[in-house]
């Protein structure tokens, strides 16, 4: 594991020390507090309300149906790999406006979605639209992965 993405030994990029980047402790960055950035409340970045930002509806962005952004077929996707602190691949995301980005699982299925809160950082929902977890910058053109608890669980690595 590359120390400059372990939060564990970089304070600035842990939520559990740094409350500039915990939703807990920041309402601009929690969408219980914050109608813009929740799915449940605006159908802008709801993707089951928005068929351009759904991939059942928009093949553009559903890597079942377009091989280019599916790693399991191209070695240079667009998006961003995801791995569990193990170092173990878990899936893969689709940028599917500015503001909303797909999470698919490591078979291309789609399991959740991203919503941007302007800080460089996201929230993450499951597909019944629950705030499961945020994902923080590490500086490193990457994103540390942590869940409801600040326990960091993931981190994801460009494309090729």
């Amino acid at each position: 594991m590359r120390s400059h993405i372990d939060p564990r030994r970089r304070s600035h990029i842990d939520p559990n020390r740094r409350s500039h980047i915990d939703p807990h402790r920041r309402s601009h960055i929690n969408p219980n507090q914050r109608s813009h950035i929740d799915p449940r409340r605006r159908s802008h970045i709801d993707p089951f309300q928005r068929s351009h930002i759904n991939p059942k509806l928009r093949s553009a962005i559903d890597p079942k149906r377009t091989s280019s952004i599916d790693p399991n077929r191209a070695s240079n996707i667009t998006g961003l790999y995801i791995f569990s602190v193990s170092c173990q691949p878990v899936g893969f995301t689709v940028k599917a406006d500015e503001e909303v980005t797909l999470i698919f699982d490591a078979a291309s299925e789609w399991v959740g979605f991203l919503v941007a809160t302007g800080d460089g950082a996201f929230n993450q929902f499951d597909l019944s639209k629950n705030w499961i977890g945020f994902w923080c910058e590490t500086g490193e053109e990457s994103f540390n992965i942590f869940n409801m608890n600040r326990e960091w669980i993931g981190f994801t690595t460009l494309g090729l």
